[in-house]
């Protein structure tokens, strides 16, 4: 070609040549380098990314499985906890009904004086199943006690609960998103049966994620 272009024997283009198709290689190696990492990155971040969906797959189930064995156990602390206020009143009804009799009884005994043996055999019969039912009523109140401080129990395990999931959260923000779900979970009209320990439970988590 300079044969047939003397023009070109001196000019700069043809001079520059080598070196910019040696800079072309440069660049066009340095750009499938650079392709190379961004594969290896976008394969890195699809791995990471399953990852994450595996472990919130698995962290749903584990809370699913802990609100329905605090649900179960809650249901029954409350079914034990009906039943023996319902022992409770059946036996204070009972004592009352007796107090009555045995004042009854007393007022009859110091109206007859001595004048029966029997009345006051009789007498002494009512004083020993007042007694009685005082014995039965004080057992209900120990079982009734021992309710409550097995329904403490249960807001004990749902308050560590609460804690561990906050603590696995990985920002504010997932926290705060723990939070809400934790609360709606709980929501005294979503548990009309148990309006009590879900008020409880509701208090507890507004306090606990006060902590963080």
């Amino acid at each position: 070609m300079r044969a047939l272009n003397p023009r070109l024997r001196s000019s700069q283009p043809t001079q520059m040549l080598p070196q910019e198709l040696s800079w072309a290689k440069h660049n066009c190696l340095e750009a499938q380098r650079q392709c190379t990492g961004l594969r290896a990155a976008t394969e890195d971040a699809k791995q990471q990314l399953a990852s994450a969906l595996d472990e919130s797959q698995r962290f749903k189930e584990r809370t699913s499985r802990r609100e329905s064995h605090l649900l179960a156990a809650s249901k029954a602390s409350k079914a034990k906890a009906k039943g023996l206020e319902q022992q409770l009143a059946d036996v204070t009804e009972d004592l009352q009904r007796s107090q009555v009799e045995a004042q009854q009884l007393r007022q009859f005994a110091q109206a007859a004086g001595s004048q029966s043996l029997a009345h006051w055999t009789e007498a002494n019969a009512w004083r020993s199943r007042a007694e009685e039912l005082q014995r039965q009523l004080a057992l209900s109140q120990q079982q009734a006690a021992a309710a409550q401080k097995e329904e403490s129990f249960t807001l004990r395990d749902v308050k560590d609960g609460i804690l561990q999931d906050l603590r696995s959260a990985t920002d504010a923000k997932d926290r705060e998103r723990r939070v809400r779900a934790l609360l709606l979970a709980w929501h005294p009209d979503k548990h009309p049966f148990q309006q009590r320990i879900a008020n409880r439970v509701t208090q507890t988590i507004n306090e606990v994620r006060l902590w963080f």
